[in-house]
């Protein structure tokens, strides 16, 4: 590695020896700062090592049986819910929000009462 002193150093008296030492040092602290990508969720540092542990377990393979399952939304029904969007006129979707607000509910458990009552009533 070659290192240019700047001419300016020379006006104030500085050896080149002790220019060298002090910009080698620099580059050796540079290098031994760990470079860090943030934290994870749970606060630990992610560094270049967190990522190649990370990527050698992940190349290695997951025990599936090992990983635990986040909670999702509650299962209704049978199954799997399906979504169904629906388009309600301006005076359908108030009386929605009025009836919301007086069973201090959500749109879609009226909704779907609503739609359970109307099939049975059939």
């Amino acid at each position: 590695m070659t290192l240019e002193i700047h001419p300016s150093a020379h006006k104030h008296g500085v050896r080149d020896a002790d220019i060298v030492h002090a910009m080698t040092y620099e580059v050796r602290e540079m290098a031994a700062e760990k470079k860090s990508y943030g934290r994870t969720p749970s606060g630990v540092e992610i560094t270049e090592e967190y990522v190649a542990k990370a990527v050698a377990e992940a190349e290695a393979g997951y025990d599936l049986s090992t990983l635990r399952r986040l909670p999702g939304r509650p299962p209704m029904g049978t199954g799997p819910a399906a979504v169904l969007p629906v388009r309600l006129d301006p005076e359908l979707r108030a009386a929605l929000d009025e009836r919301v607000a007086a069973d201090q509910s959500t749109a879609s458990e009226v909704v779907r009462e609503a739609l359970r009552r109307y099939l049975q009533a059939s």
